[in-house]
């Protein structure tokens, strides 16, 4: 059967997240869930999130699946986020919609001029994030795949 890492974080969706410097190595997971409908992508991980945020799609207290992805692969979609230098707390985690707004530099080259954070939930306000040498892009660290529930199966 197929396994999937267990991430020891937890991902606001809401607030920022609990307070990890990085990210665990999903090779070195010490919990792994074995589901016969887990994704076979490589690099796929659950991870917890908590929080209003982002209902209805993902209720509070939902375990969900993750796949890393890259700035670019995303459009619109939710994602896992790291929120360091974003703000005061250092190594935190979030789930949003990524949006990313691109517009023309001096010399006409398309690039990146802002990286949107979006809630579901409508109470929720975005956080926008300027573009500065591409560091927006280092926060994003997957992309929601499933979300599965309150409950790990078993």
């Amino acid at each position: 059967l197929p396994t999937l890492p267990i991430i020891d974080l937890v991902a606001a969706a809401g607030g920022f997240g609990a307070d990890l410097l990085d990210l665990t190595d999903p090779d070195h997971a010490e919990q792994w869930l074995v589901w016969a409908e887990a994704p076979k992508d490589p690099g796929c991980f659950v991870a917890w999130v908590e929080g209003d945020s982002m209902v209805p799609l993902i209720p509070d207290g939902a375990w969900c699946i993750f796949r890393p992805t890259t700035l670019e692969a995303l459009s619109h979609r939710p994602a896992l986020i790291r929120t360091d230098g974003l703000d005061a707390s250092g190594g935190r985690f979030t789930v949003k919609h990524v949006r990313v707004t691109w517009g023309h530099d001096a010399d006409g080259q398309l690039v990146r001029t802002k990286l949107t954070l979006a809630s579901e939930n409508p109470a929720y306000a975005d956080l926008e994030i300027p573009a500065s040498e591409g560091d927006e892009g280092r926060h994003v660290i997957a992309e929601l795949v499933r979300v599965i529930g309150p409950n790990l199966p078993s």
